[in-house]
């Protein structure tokens, strides 16, 4: 796996899979699940190669899937992940 360093917010150019990672990177802080996300990224993969050739940045599309499907944020983080049950015992 390739991190993005810190200075890759100012390059002009994003490969593909590294403008990928950075669009799953910021909507995973949303209320979404990693299936869920996974067919995000595959429905907008048209869209992402389109945007990675003209070279805008990956929080642009982000901020158009976010109000488009009216993502909230996660408030907790583990809830996706993680449900309780009636008498409080977490489960799978």
């Amino acid at each position: 796996m390739k991190i993005i360093k810190s200075y890759k917010l100012f390059e002009s150019h994003w490969e593909k899979e590294e403008y990928i990672e950075e669009v799953v990177k910021q909507l995973s802080k949303y209320d979404i699940t990693p299936v869920n996300l996974k067919e995000l990224v595959a429905q907008y993969e048209n869209e992402i190669e389109k945007r990675c050739s003209v070279s805008e940045h990956p929080l642009v599309l982000v901020g158009e899937i976010v109000k488009d499907l009216e993502l909230k944020r996660n408030s907790n983080s583990m809830s996706v992940y993680f449900g309780k049950d009636r008498r409080g015992e977490t489960t799978l």
